[in-house]
């Protein structure tokens, strides 16, 4: 089963904060802010794809919808003849095809619906990004003209970095939230779908039932 998009995303996103941190060690400054923004880069195109792919996915599903309702239909007049021809067998056989093709349209509609979803949870969380983005940039170039202004002292150096260190800590915290925003999409229910199969041999039953009542009602008023 594909990883959740919400999911992908939030390592993307936690992984390129963890990768900026781990270069406090060897980096600071600028270039530790810099990084950061670029990884923020990075993030929003991985994002982006799952967009498009969400987008991709929404398509397709209606494709089907239309598709397997159009097969439902066909079905359903190949029922309606096997049960003049006196063929019950075949149209209880018409009617099952018929079941299936309608819950397909059902699956599709329920996979149309969570691409939708999923693409607008990630067109949020692209404005989130670029939005974290602008204030980082911001940030840098405030920092970087905080660092022509002040003396190269050690005692400066110390501000300056428990400052990045706050900042990145910020965007950290940032990019948790946004993650939750993005929140979880409900599988299919297990249950619901084992009561599905019960009721299936029940409705094929009743269908047919039906149609010959219809039928037999149509041709007493005929004669």
């Amino acid at each position: 089963m594909a990883e959740p998009f919400y999911l992908r995303a939030k390592r993307v996103v936690s992984a390129g904060i963890e990768s900026a941190l781990d270069h406090a060690e060897r980096a600071s400054g600028t270039s530790l802010m810099r990084e950061a923004i670029r990884e923020v880069d990075r993030a929003i195109e991985k994002v982006r794809g799952e967009h498009e792919e969400a987008l991709d996915r929404q398509s397709q599903a209606v494709g089907q919808q239309k598709l397997s309702a159009q097969r439902a239909e066909e079905w359903l007049g190949k029922v309606q003849f096997t049960l003049e021809k006196g063929r019950e067998d075949l149209a209880e056989a018409a009617i099952m095809q018929q079941m299936e093709f309608e819950a397909k349209v059902k699956h599709f509609k329920g996979q149309e619906a969570s691409a939708k979803t999923d693409a607008s949870r990630l067109d949020g969380l692209l404005e989130e990004l670029a939005a974290r983005k602008a204030v980082m940039e911001d940030e840098l170039a405030a920092f970087e003209k905080m660092m022509s202004e002040n003396s190269a002292t050690s005692d400066s150096k110390s501000k300056s970095d428990r400052s990045v260190d706050r900042k990145v800590e910020r965007a950290e915290a940032t990019f948790d939230r946004t993650m939750e925003l993005a929140g979880g999409v409900n599988g299919t229910s297990k249950h619901a779908t084992e009561i599905g199969k019960m009721q299936r041999h029940s409705e094929v039953e009743e269908r047919l039932a039906a149609m010959k009542k219809a039928m037999k009602a149509k041709g007493g008023k005929s004669k």
